[in-house]
């Protein structure tokens, strides 16, 4: 039987959640500030985050695209919706950040406007690498149970080692959550499978606010490969070969999609277009068919990252023979915990960076921007965080009450209740998700969706079977999924327009009142939404 009790106290001055580009940037950065900083990460270091699979650009200003015009593409892919501080700070801090990473062994080459990196292992190896030589420590397997308050200050949290089955008390003056993105709220993904919104759960609970909910990028191109990580086919792929249905359409000629490539320069569109052959009946299998046996020796030649690609695609999907099976994925989330422009979440001890907050990039994400936002970020968490850290003299450490009371409501929550299989509910709310909070919403599907998470939580949540650690893992992540999924739905359901990655099929078009944030926060026991409005001109400010 799990046990129950905590099984250790590990104080440090500043504690970072997550083990990404965000959470790993930050951690470098309090320590050379001269703290003692902690790492704790779910998965099993750096390697488990959506940061190792990376594989793209790294979007910085240089000798012909300015800082000016790096601001502007962002805040037009956005819909103008962004935070333009952050956007700001971004574009003017993104050189340094790609310096610092060429100091830090990071070998970029060139491709098209930007410098892109080969693989975001690279990215990661470097930033463990520095964060080792500089003494930070790391727990792993480790997943966060709930943030530590005394009164209305974030003084740490409850973990769960799954290693050792064990909880324990991680205690600290100042807590970072770079807990990633949301990707694995769908069935289909390119995220890692743990990737499960945790920090946005955390956040909201701890009294921070959420944005944005509503948007989330997919990526067109992605491996037909049900319950395990997609792969990405290069976006070049789609126009080079022909994307066909179940009847032998051309999918890109059905519907005029004529962007080159248009996985990439058209990725809603191209997204949608697909989403909509496969609800429709039109896949083949549930996919469609990339087929690239027509494709020439030119064809092939004309993108170096392709051409050194094809060995692959050949062993691993026999191309050259038959099609490949493919459909949308999701890939990135939008929105996010609230921050400032220094990663401060309105509650005093706990800060935010990376995927785990949002705002920045409005209703789309423009590529190459992710892991600048990340590192920039990060940074400049770790620096609040440590300064926190330190005016506090390294103290400010909950009392025993908190941490009891903790637990208390977990026993009382999750001890061994019932029959419920946490898999079971995890693949019901991405099931749910993936046909009714999709790629393309509508009211009457939303309101439906909410309805089935309202039952899960109300019916099968609470009697979570919690005796064994993958279990208790896998109770956590039901938790934040099918908070986020309720938070995505309610979102995308206040917002009757199409905008960025958000499409209504009943409010097709981009409307003028459609200025606005989404805000959410929990108050009194429920769920407070509204509408925050930004200027026609030009974006959001933060706070």
């Amino acid at each position: 039987m799990q046990s129950w009790a905590i099984s250790e106290k590990i104080h440090c001055d500043v504690l970072v959640i997550g083990s990404g580009a965000a959470g790993l940037r930050a951690a470098i950065e309090a320590t050379r500030q001269g703290r003692n900083v902690l790492i704790a990460c779910k998965s099993n270091g750096g390697r488990g985050t959506s940061t190792h699979i990376a594989n793209g650009g790294f979007r910085v200003a240089h000798e012909d695209f300015t800082r000016e015009e790096h601001f502007e593409l962002v805040m037009k892919g956005g819909r103008f919706i962004n935070d333009r501080r952050k956007v700001r700070i971004l574009a003017n801090e993104a050189p340094a950040a790609y310096e610092e990473m060429k100091r830090l062994g990071v070998t970029f080459r060139r491709e098209g406007a930007m410098p892109a990196f080969p693989g975001g292992k690279t990215i990661i190896h470097a930033l463990e690498k520095e964060a080792s030589h500089l003494g930070v420590k790391t727990l792993k397997s480790t997943a966060i149970v709930e943030l530590l308050r005394d009164g209305d200050r974030v003084c740490g949290a409850i973990a769960y080692d799954a290693g050792a089955g064990a909880f324990k008390a991680l205690l600290a003056p100042a807590t970072i959550l770079a807990t990633g993105g949301a990707g694995a709220l769908y069935s289909f993904c390119d995220n890692p499978p743990h990737a499960t919104g945790d920090g946005y759960y955390l956040g909201l609970a701890a009294g921070a606010r959420l944005t944005g909910m509503e948007f989330v990028q997919f990526y067109p191109l992605g491996a037909y490969q049900p319950e395990r990580t997609a792969l990405l086919f290069p976006p070049v792929l789609g126009n080079l070969g022909v994307i066909r249905n179940a009847e032998g359409e051309d999918i890109y000629q059905k519907h005029g999609i004529t962007a080159w490539p248009a996985a990439s320069l058209a990725r809603d569109v191209t997204s949608r277009a697909l989403y909509s052959e496969i609800d429709c009946g039109a896949g083949v299998g549930g996919a469609l068919l990339l087929d690239l046996r027509e494709m020439t020796e030119e064809d092939w030649a004309s993108s170096p990252g392709v051409q050194e690609k094809r060995p692959y695609f050949r062993r691993r999907f026999n191309c050259d023979e038959e099609p490949l099976r493919i459909i949308p994925v999701s890939h990135y989330t939008m929105g996010g915990i609230v921050i400032d422009d220094w990663g401060g979440t309105g509650v005093e001890g706990l800060f935010a960076a990376g995927e785990a907050t949002g705002g920045t990039h409005g209703a789309n994400r423009i590529g190459g921007n992710a892991i600048p936002e990340a590192l920039i970020f990060g940074a400049r968490a770790g620096q609040t965080a440590s300064q926190l850290s330190e005016s506090s003299g390294g103290g400010t450490f909950p009392s025993e009450s908190v941490i009891s009371d903790a637990m208390d409501r977990w026993r009382e929550t999750f001890f061994e209740k019932g029959g419920e299989s946490a898999e079971d509910i995890l693949d019901g709310v991405r099931s749910e998700v993936w046909e009714n909070v999709g790629i393309i919403r509508e009211g009457d599907r939303l309101r439906s969706a909410l309805e089935s998470f309202d039952a899960l939580e109300r019916d099968r949540l609470p009697r979570l079977l919690t005796s064994t650690p993958r279990e208790i893992i896998a109770a956590l992540e039901a938790r934040s999924l099918l908070l986020i999924a309720q938070m995505a739905a309610s979102s995308a359901l206040l917002r009757e327009e199409s905008r960025g990655a958000h499409y209504r099929s009943d409010f097709p078009e981009e409307a003028e009142d459609g200025m606005f944030n989404t805000l959410v926060r929990f108050d009194g026991g429920k769920f407070d939404f509204e509408k925050i409005e930004v200027l026609a001109t030009g974006g959001a400010e933060n706070g």
